[in-house]
């Protein structure tokens, strides 16, 4: 177990390094568009800031479980937004498929200018 407990302080320890290396962009993410100052990354960030201030594995149990709570809530907001935006495309791609097989929308209109 001690053995364990080691391996994943370790870890806590440069996680957050890890995430902003990958958010900051390294050779292996370039090209790709940088949302750090995206509101949600910014949240995100000071969700962990309030964590990564204190030594994680130094936590008491009961700090580790409101840490967790906290990330858990934040976590599925996001997926609440994302199921309910997936819900919207889904609604829209059938009504594009609904005008189109109707004819009222065809191909040619789009290429109009």
């Amino acid at each position: 177990k001690a053995q364990r407990e080691l391996g994943i302080g370790a870890l806590a320890a440069d996680w957050g390094a890890r995430i902003a290396q990958r958010i900051g962009g390294d050779d292996m993410w370039m090209g790709v568009d940088d949302f750090s100052s995206h509101p949600l990354a910014l949240e995100l960030e000071a969700l962990c800031d309030d964590a990564c201030s204190t030594d994680l594995p130094a936590m008491t149990p009961e700090e580790l479980t409101t840490y967790a709570s906290r990330l858990h809530d934040f976590e599925q907001l996001r997926s609440h937004e994302r199921r309910d935006l997936f819900a919207r495309i889904d609604k829209l791609s059938a009504e594009l498929v609904r005008r189109y097989r109707d004819g009222e929308a065809n191909v040619d209109g789009l290429l109009v200018d």
